[in-house]
């Protein structure tokens, strides 16, 4: 899936290097929506809102605190009438403007240590709320409380198999000791 990102939304480095904190605010557009809906397997795209701050612990090392909420509709995989979804993702991402050599020399697997991504010229906000967005969206979406009761199939005038239980032990009943 090619995703168009129509969210032209970034903060330039020069910007987020002179403030600890740099507080985000961003509602999409309804032509951001429809944009980025036609490249997304849903319906609609009825609401996308990017809150948060990105503070800066340490020179040239910044982070990324912030919250996502959507309200999307998609068809239910099951009766396949439209299911409206709330999405609120919390999203916590490590930036530095340093080039990390030493990282990429060094490849590890450390599960508790967080990823550092870098930063050049500038953070693309709008490429994090499409990507966290993407992540979020339900793949098998259901309607509450609609349950898939199988489907049966046979040609004109046969009679549909009955239910075999998938115990293999109950052919034993079967057999009998004489």
């Amino acid at each position: 899936m090619k995703l168009v990102n129509p969210i032209n939304y970034a903060v330039p480095l020069r910007v987020l290097s002179r403030t600890d904190t740099y507080k985000i605010q961003y509602n999409c557009s309804d032509l951001e929506l429809i944009e980025l809906q036609k490249s997304l397997p849903l319906k609609k795209i009825l609401s996308l809102s990017f809150k948060g701050k990105i503070i800066q612990p340490k020179k040239k090392c910044y982070e990324l605190h912030a919250v996502l909420k959507a309200t999307i509709i998609q068809d239910c995989v099951i009766t396949s009438k439209p299911v409206k979804t709330l999405i609120e993702a919390h999203i916590e991402r490590f930036y530095s403007a340093e080039i990390l050599e030493s990282n990429i020399k060094n490849l590890s697997s450390d599960s508790d240590k967080e990823d550092i991504e870098p930063i050049l010229k500038e953070l693309h906000i709008g490429a994090i709320v499409a990507e966290e967005l993407v992540l979020r969206i339900p793949d098998y979406p259901r309607k509450k409380n609609v349950k898939f009761e199988g489907v049966t199939i046979t040609d004109t005038g046969l009679k549909p198999l009955d239910n075999i239980s998938s115990n293999p032990f109950s052919v034993l009943k079967d057999f009998s000791i004489k």
